[in-house]
C-alpha cells in the first residue's frame, strides 16, 4: 500500500496483469495443497477474494458459491466504518495507513466514505460503478487516497478487469 513515505509512488506498484498474473499462480499453488489443504492472505486489496470466486466460476468449480458467501461475510475495507485508526491527539483516520490526511470526527468519515450498506455509495471511477462494491467495499481507501489523492477515488490496485467490473 503506497502511504507515508511511499505515497504517489505508482511506479513500484504491479500493473493490473501482473496483479492477475501472480493470483492465478497463488490460485493455483494453493489448489493444490498436496496432503494439507492451503489457506492464502492477501493484505489490502479485498478484491483478490472476487477474482478468486470469478476464476472458480469460469472453471465451473462448486466452490465458487462458498467463496461469495465468505466475501460477503468478511464485509471488505472496513476503513472508516469497522475501524478507525486515532491519533494521540484525538484525529481521526480511515485506517491506520492514511495518516497524512485527517478527516475530522466520526460524522465526516461517513460523509467522506459513504454508506454502501444502505446503498448510497460515494466513490468514484470503477469502484463508483462496480458491481461488486458492495462486497469489498472501495478495496483499498489508503491506496487510491495515495495514487488519486482523493480518498473516494478509484483503487488502481484493483486486480479485475472492466468487464468483471461492470457484467
Amino acid at each position: 500500500v503506497p502511504s507515508g513515505r511511499g505515497r504517489g509512488e505508482d511506479s513500484f506498484s504491479p500493473s493490473r496483469e501482473e496483479i492477475r498474473a501472480a493470483l492465478f499462480r497463488l490460485f493455483d499453488w494453493a489448489d493444490r495443497g498436496e496432503k494439507t489443504p492451503r489457506e492464502v492472505l492477501t493484505v489490502g486489496n479485498f478484491a483478490d477474494a472476487l477474482l478468486l470466486y470469478l476464476h472458480l466460476k469460469e472453471r465451473g468449480d462448486g466452490r465458487a458459491e462458498n467463496v461469495l458467501n465468505l466475501i460477503g461475510r468478511g464485509k471488505g475495507n472496513r476503513s472508516g466504518r469497522g475501524i478507525v485508526s486515532v491519533r494521540w491527539d484525538g484525529s481521526l483516520f480511515a485506517d491506520q495507513f492514511s495518516w497524512d490526511r485527517p478527516l475530522g470526527r466520526w460524522t465526516d468519515i461517513k460523509k467522506l466514505i459513504g454508506d454502501t450498506e444502505k446503498g448510497s455509495p460515494q466513490f468514484k471511477g470503477r469502484c463508483g460503478r462496480c458491481r461488486w462494491l458492495p462486497l469489498c467495499r472501495g478495496n483499498m481507501r489508503a491506496r487510491a487516497l495515495a495514487l488519486t489523492n482523493d480518498i473516494a477515488g478509484e483503487d488502481p490496485g484493483c486486480p479485475l478487469l472492466d468487464s468483471e467490473v461492470y457484467a
